[in-house]
């Protein structure tokens, strides 16, 4: 099948990625990273490093995380050469910008306005909501929309079941965003001690994943899935690898806790257990096409 073809302007949607994007994408990588330095590996420093004081520290971590997976995604970004194969990222993205910024806006008198953080903060929250979309707008028109001969299709069935989630996600993530209106007693279901605006960064953070189930529900190539996969084993990943550090934050003795470890458990083994399978499959696919007789 040939990899190219033309869109109603009778341009040629060769999946190359713009360069506004990769050179955006290397912006945002540095951004992100320094935010994972303060955030997660300093979460006890967010006072005097961070656009606001954040406590627990769990929170810190959990958000810390979600931006090492969002720099994971950025630095594949800058180095791939198909705009399909992070294409289906850009949408989660633009939704977990949204809420941040509805969520700084209601916030704004928890931040340590005047410092280089903040203003840093501002910038970004300000910018990002149309840069975003507007990257991929551009872009989105270079994607063949077929699949290439070494690829593979993604099961109906794992395409509905990541609808599911990316749809039971997103109403945790409306619904902690929602809560803080109705009083801090509202968010005691969360396993550790949320504040208004950590439980609507969280609930940003949610959104996230949640937008991106949904968005690869929509996409059966599995070329498509693989980067988002591995953004979400990061992130996730790396959420786990915090709890331990920040286990006085928890209360073992709430059914919160270990539903909140059972899920993100789940979710990352069953997130590399399809990444390998798929990868798996789609190799031996490959190899069987490479015996065939011309």
């Amino acid at each position: 099948m040939n990899s190219l073809s033309r869109d109603e302007a009778g341009g040629v949607r060769d999946d190359r990625i713009l360069p506004e994007v990769r050179w955006t994408a290397v912006v945002v990588i540095l951004v992100l990273l320094t935010a994972v330095v303060v955030l997660y590996a300093l979460p006890d420093r967010t006072g005097e490093l961070f656009a606001w004081k954040i406590t627990p520290q769990m929170s810190a971590i959990f958000l810390g995380a979600g931006y090492a997976g969002g720099a994971w995604f950025f630095i594949r970004v800058a180095l791939e050469s198909r705009w399909h194969t992070v294409a289906n990222i850009f949408v989660p993205t633009t939704i977990f910008v949204w809420f941040m910024l509805a969520a700084t806006l209601l916030h704004l008198d928890r931040f340590s306005k005047d410092t280089p953080a903040f203003n840093l903060w501002i910038i970004i929250y300000l910018i990002t909501p149309i840069l975003v979309p507007f990257l991929w707008y551009r872009n989105r028109v270079t994607d063949p929309h077929i699949i290439e001969p070494d690829d593979i299709t993604v099961p109906a069935s794992v395409r509905v079941a990541a609808a599911v989630i990316g749809a039971g996600a997103m109403v945790l993530a409306i619904l902690l965003f929602v809560l803080p209106q109705f009083g801090t007693a509202a968010l005691d279901i969360w396993p550790w001690k949320l504040t208004p605006l950590t439980a609507r960064v969280t609930a940003a953070a949610i959104s996230f994943p949640a937008a991106a189930w949904m968005v690869l529900a929509r996409d059966s190539r599995w070329s498509a899935w693989r980067i988002p996969l591995e953004v979400q084993v990061v992130a996730l990943g790396l959420a786990l690898l915090g709890i331990p550090r920040a286990w006085d934050n928890f209360d073992p003795n709430r059914l919160a806790t270990w539903v909140f470890i059972g899920v993100l458990l789940v979710l990352v083994a069953a997130t590399v257990f399809l990444y390998v399978s798929m990868e798996s499959r789609r190799r031996a696919e490959v190899a069987t096409e490479a015996v065939k007789p011309a």
